[in-house]
């Protein structure tokens, strides 16, 4: 699992790379890539931040020496990973969403590492999962990183060789509520995916 995850983070760099470089399809291995990251995190949560063999997932007895709620916490963990991973998604490809799930993923996340480092500076003799916090804590800097990084400049950095497309997007992000803007922006966007 954890050579799933390093893959799918090196084929994200890959397409974040291309895409700012301008390569034809980055935005592809971009999204691809960032979206099986979540479903990993999201689907496999409990095998991979357990120990849980797959095969062995969905067998009430590979949980009998868990916790409740230490099972909580991980699906909790899993689901805010997985929020931020398509935040990350949403908002390099400008989608709309994006600013809404890094919210509550980083604060979710945020709260769980929290919990967790107190946890572990109470009782040094718990089980600490250094693994799931080294994890939750670069995703978080990640999430809150993307999450400050203004749209526009995403825009400027990804479609540089467009500016007539970067001036549009600078005028619908000051006007948001002009309908013929965006309909004109939008129709710029699928043109420009087309042409790429």
């Amino acid at each position: 699992m954890k050579r799933t995850e390093l893959l799918l983070l090196v084929l994200s760099s890959i397409g974040l790379i291309g895409q700012i470089m301008l390569v034809p399809f980055s935005a592809e291995i971009l999204a691809l890539s960032l979206n099986f990251l979540a479903i990993l995190y999201y689907v496999f949560t409990l095998p991979y931040f357990l120990g849980v063999p797959i095969k062995h997932m969905f067998k009430k007895s590979s949980y009998k020496d868990i916790s409740k709620k230490r099972i909580f916490g991980t699906i909790f963990v899993g689901f805010g990973l997985s929020i931020i991973i398509i935040g990350i998604m949403f908002k390099l490809l400008l989608l709309p969403g994006a600013v809404e799930m890094l919210t509550i993923g980083t604060r979710g996340i945020l709260i769980a590492s929290l919990v967790l480092l107190v946890k572990y500076l109470r009782d040094k003799t718990s089980a600490f999962n250094h693994f799931s916090l080294v994890r939750m804590v670069l995703v978080l800097i990640i999430g809150y990183t993307v999450l400050l990084i203004p749209s526009n400049l995403i825009v400027q950095v990804f479609y540089r060789d467009n500016p007539e497309f970067v001036e549009l997007f600078k005028e619908y992000s000051k006007h948001p509520e002009n309908e013929k803007l965006r309909i004109e922006m939008e129709e710029a966007f699928r043109n420009l995916k087309r042409s790429r």
